[in-house]
């Protein structure tokens, strides 16, 4: 967001601050929803020059937000200097029972998501690199529900990933080898976030036609039924009969070659 701003051509930037000038002053109280980065409250507090009145909050934990976007550090640095409030890991439904957060009146509540426009435009290996990250610590975290607490939290951004960069096989196969060690670490902590992962897959897989999303499915449709047996309920989604047919014979071959799936040893277990 940094480099985009410098690129900009002064009559741009002069425009953008008229724009918030107009919008926002110091007086006002303002709470700022960040899903992303935190380039829009960065902006709105440096044109202002004092941001001791905004509250900055976001569903990821410090660390999360300084490894997802290269540029948050120094984002939050100077909100913090600033003067403004930023909280993290909150429950944005149930941020008004979050007792960190000063609940005032706000004159401005803003929600940003700026996960799109960023996601469609980085390139796959600035990407591929932040989720082969979070997929080694799924892989050899020995916490269930805590994993099962991120994968729950950072589901909205998965989601947006695999809807925005769909075509992008690369980041695709990246981002199911990180679904793949969450859904392992977490077991039958996922709740209602495992079926909407097999939702998701289930359709990219219709239109797409990649392996690599029948590997995961394999992984979540053994967890749930794992959890089926735990006194919970099943409901298996068949992609197409030859999909299907071609899945088991797939698994049947590599258990026949004593071999593990390209996507870093899931062994292939067709649902019974």
């Amino acid at each position: 967001m940094e480099k985009e701003t410098e690129a900009m051509q002064p009559e741009d930037e002069e425009h953008t601050e008229k724009k918030i000038k107009e919008l926002y002053n110091t007086s006002q109280k303002i709470l700022i929803a960040c899903v992303g980065d935190f380039a829009v409250p960065h902006c709105i507090a440096s044109t202002l020059e004092d941001a001791s009145n905004i509250v900055v909050i976001s569903q990821n934990s410090c660390g999360e937000g300084k490894r997802m976007h290269e540029n948050a550090r120094s984002q939050m640095l100077d909100l913090t200097k600033l003067g403004a409030t930023i909280v993290f890991n909150v429950d944005f439904e149930a941020f008004a029972k979050d007792s960190r957060i000063n609940h005032t009146l706000y004159d401005r509540i803003e929600v940003i998501n700026q996960g799109p426009l960023v996601l469609d435009q980085k390139p796959a290996r600035e990407i591929t690199v932040q989720i082969d990250g979070l997929a080694n610590r799924f892989r050899y975290a020995n916490n269930p529900e805590a994993a099962a607490d991120a994968v729950q939290r950072l589901w909205t951004l998965f989601k947006a990933i695999f809807d925005i960069r769909a075509w992008d096989t690369g980041t695709m196969e990246s981002l199911c080898r990180a679904c793949k060690h969450a859904v392992r670490t977490s077991k039958r902590f996922m709740g209602v976030t495992i079926g909407a992962m097999h939702e998701e897959i289930q359709g990219l897989y219709k239109q797409h036609h990649q392996s690599f999303f029948l590997y995961l499915s394999s992984e979540v449709i053994k967890m749930e039924a794992a959890t089926a047996c735990g006194g919970g309920t099943i409901k298996l989604r068949i992609f197409t009969v030859t999909s299907w047919l071609w899945l088991i014979i797939t698994a049947a071959v590599a258990q026949a070659q004593n071999t593990t799936d390209p996507a870093e040893g899931v062994s292939l277990i067709p649902p019974v």
